[in-house]
């Protein structure tokens, strides 16, 4: 239990190790870490490092995993901002999706409340380049881009926004891949993008893969 019981960073070790000496000729390249590198576990915590699960650090993890032959690997459900991160929340409030006037949210089980990023607003951008620029520097090549529904407006439809900041973009898919762009130039083109929970062909030509079950 990476959470509870020991340090995330002991498990991220410990199976690296293990790979490399039970799983030979496994082909795995990458080591996706999940939640635990953010600051209490909240989205939007992007590069406030969390000292307490994994205290080496991201460069000297990144280090000592590509020792190993292998890339480090983040979650990123970057169009969610926590509800609980009032300061970061006031600093992006009027980049938040509206559905009647109001700020939307998604509801989460175990994260709670979280706003939507506008997929066009240049607030949205700029953070998204920032984070993505300085993961990048950290040595970052790998993501799993979560909760892309949120911002896929009427593909599949479940939170749909008054609109989106650039009017000028086709709600939707338009908008959507809009920011997947600024995305794919911010990590680099030898970063693998993998999404999740969001549209499918609407990601084609800039991720590289989808998680569709």
């Amino acid at each position: 239990d990476p959470f509870h019981v020991e340090t995330y960073e002991d498990v991220v070790r410990r199976n690296a190790r293990a790979i490399r000496q039970k799983l030979p000729g496994s082909g795995i390249d990458y080591i996706w870490i999940s939640l635990g590198n953010l600051k209490d576990r909240e989205p939007g915590n992007w590069l406030d490092w969390n000292r307490k699960l994994l205290p080496s650090g991201p460069q000297a993890l990144v280090r000592d995993l590509a020792a190993q032959d292998f890339k480090l690997g983040l979650w990123a459900g970057v169009f969610w901002m926590s509800s609980r991160l009032e300061a970061r929340s006031a600093s992006l409030r009027d980049a938040f999706l509206l559905r009647d006037g109001k700020p939307m949210t998604v509801p989460h089980r175990e994260l709670g409340d979280q706003y939507i990023l506008d997929p066009t607003h240049p607030k949205s951008k700029a953070w998204f380049e920032e984070v993505f620029r300085t993961w990048r520097e950290w040595g970052i090549r790998y993501y799993m881009l979560d909760f892309l529904y949120s911002v896929s407006g009427s593909t599949p439809g479940k939170y749909r926004a008054d609109h989106y900041h650039n009017r000028a973009l086709v709600p939707g898919p338009e908008a959507f891949r809009d920011s997947l762009a600024v995305i794919r130039q911010a990590a680099g083109p030898d970063t693998y993008l993998l999404v999740s929970t969001g549209p499918t062909f609407q990601t084609v030509g800039l991720l590289d893969a989808v998680r569709a079950g």
